[in-house]
Formats: structure tokens, C-alpha cells, sequence
């Protein structure tokens, strides 16, 4: 297998481009990818900004960075986006993830109250693209017992806002240096599932309250099938609640910090795409071990929306 539209359009381009696959959060056991993956959305991310600061080391003609997130991969580059190119006083660091040298810990200089830059200044901030990715969480998608073992877990209370009762991680996430590093990117892309998979909610994707657009995923070839791009549209604006019977999040205990998520991450601005997708199929713990086999798991509708997108369609090749 030769690669999927992704890696054959970065290379097609003749330019130095790399595509690389982060093993940051993973393991050569499932059993350890699946611990990786529990330990919490900032521990990943800061997990995932050593390791491309050290595959930086290697690369010196490297100038720009785009980030594909899958999934929970979205956060973590989220994250990694504000530790990379972010330079300015963590005031508000959590000392649990303090210490740098530690796996997991926060990159940066004693009790990661100061960060010295990670990436050499020639390294600009390029695209940043989520796919299936669960930008205000997953609350309201499990039952009462479902959502209590799901808080077991740092990265599930995270992802539920029950991290922290004063500011969640991801309201954090939502400002500040985190926002400001996320606007730093030429373009923000969020590829969302239309396809209820009952893990990853479209509203969550789209950042919205609105999760009227999501149905059952339907049998191969049905309803346009799988793969397909359907809209796209962009969007900074504040969503309010307009109608609170279709609400998604409306009513819930942490509602007001989700709506501060929602227009927080909004305000960045995005590229909203509504895909066929059936996340749930694409979230495997079986690590991928080349670009190639990633790319395998996404419709080539898909992919190739998204290199276009890029811009990775080189016009001056034939």
C-alpha cells in the first residue's frame, strides 16, 4: 500500500514535506495505549509537544507544522499547539504536570511556571485539522452509571467536565494562551461525524448546541453511505441555545461552562464539514504503524476533501 491521498499529495508536492505519525499516546500493546489514553487530555498533549520538539531536532529544514488530530488526537494537538507556540507565563499550571524530562509532564522550567519556546522560531504554525473530534466533550451522551465509571479515569472526567469543579480543563482550554495558540494557525478545519455513534456527538465536533443533523448510522450504501462530504461552512460567531427543546446540551448541571467551551473554541474561527463518518470504527487501540495504514481507515472521500482543503493539490504538476 502505497499511501492514501494524504501522504501521496505531501509527497507529489516535491517540496521537503514530511508526514509524520505520532506514537506519543500509544504502545505496542493495546492494554498500554488503552492506559496512555486514560490518563488524561493534558497529559497526552503535553506527551504529544515533547515528542514533535525532539522530531523537530532531526528535521532543521522544517519550517511549518499542521496538525491532524483523530478523535481524542484532536485534543491532544490542542494542547500540544499551545506547550509548541506558546512562550508567555503558564500562570495557571497545574503543578501535578509540572517537571519537565517526566513523561507527560509540562514541557517547560521549574514547576512549569515558565516555558522557554519548544520549537525553533523558523517553525510557524501551519493548519490545524480535527476529525471526529469531541471539542466540547462528551457530556450528555452516557447514562448515570456509564458517566460514573467514565469519571473513573482522568481523561473521561476531563472530557465530562468533572475535572476540576472551579474551571474544567477543557473551559481552559477555550482561552487564554490555549486560544491564542490555536488562532496563530492559518486555517482551523472540523471534519464532523453526521453518523451517531454514540461516543462522539456531531454537536461536539461542530461546537454548537445543535445536534439535530446527527441520525443512526445507516446500512452501506444507504443514505449516501459512507465518506461523503456534505457541507461546509464557516463559523467564529457566538451559538446560543435558540430553541432549548433541541438543545443538545440544554438543562445539563455543567451547562454554563460548556457554553463558554462552545463559544470560546468558535471564536477562533473553523471550517465546519459534515462527513459520513462512523467514528467509532476509526477509534481503534491497535496502534497503526505507518501513515499509510492510518490513512486506510478513512474513506478516500474524506482525505481527499481534505487535502484539497490544504491546498496540497499541486497545480504546476501534471
Amino acid at each position: 500500500y502505497s499511501g492514501g491521498p494524504v501522504k501521496r499529495a505531501v509527497e507529489a508536492r516535491g517540496e521537503g514535506g514530511w508526514v509524520y505519525l505520532s506514537r506519543a499516546n500509544t504502545s505496542g500493546w493495546r492494554i498500554g495505549t488503552l492506559w496512555k489514553t486514560a490518563a488524561g487530555i493534558e497529559y497526552g498533549g503535553n506527551r504529544l509537544a515533547l515528542e514533535i520538539a525532539s522530531l523537530t531536532k532531526t528535521l532543521p529544514n522544517l519550517k511549518e507544522l499542521t496538525f491532524i488530530g483523530q478523535s481524542l488526537g484532536g485534543l491532544y494537538s490542542r494542547v500540544a499547539a499551545e506547550k509548541l507556540f506558546g512562550d508567555e507565563p503558564d500562570a495557571d499550571s497545574n503543578p501535578t504536570t509540572a517537571g519537565e524530562g517526566k513523561e507527560g509532564a509540562a514541557p517547560g522550567g521549574e514547576g512549569g511556571k515558565r516555558r522557554g519556546r519548544l520549537l525553533p522560531s523558523r517553525v510557524r504554525p501551519g493548519s490545524f485539522v480535527t476529525l471526529s473530534t469531541p471539542h466540547v466533550g462528551v457530556r450528555c451522551l452516557y447514562g448515570r452509571w456509564n458517566a460514573f465509571l467514565l469519571n473513573l479515569v482522568s481523561t473521561g472526567a476531563e472530557a465530562n467536565f468533572e475535572d476540576d469543579e472551579k474551571e474544567p480543563l477543557l473551559v481552559r482550554m477555550a482561552r487564554g494562551r490555549f486560544l491564542a495558540a490555536l488562532k496563530r494557525f492559518q486555517r482551523r478545519i472540523s471534519y464532523c461525524p453526521l453518523w451517531d455513534d454514540g461516543v462522539v456527538a456531531y454537536a461536539s465536533c461542530a461546537m454548537s448546541h445543535d445536534n439535530t443533523k446527527s441520525r443512526a448510522i445507516p446500512a452501506d450504501g444507504a443514505d449516501g453511505g459512507s465518506g461523503f462530504v456534505r457541507s461546509s461552512r464557516l463559523t467564529s460567531e457566538p451559538d446560543e441555545v435558540k430553541e432549548p427543546g433541541r438543545a443538545f446540551f440544554a438543562g445539563d448541571q455543567k451547562a454554563g461552562f460548556i457554553q463558554e467551551a462552545i463559544n470560546g473554541i468558535r471564536s477562533a474561527g473553523w471550517e465546519i464539514v459534515d462527513v459520513g463518518l462512523d467514528h467509532k470504527r476509526l477509534a481503534v487501540l491497535d496502534p497503526r504503524p505507518n501513515c499509510a495504514q492510518w490513512e486506510k481507515l478513512y474513506p478516500e472521500e474524506v482525505l481527499g476533501d481534505m487535502v484539497r482543503r490544504l491546498g496540497l493539490v499541486n497545480t504546476e504538476k501534471k
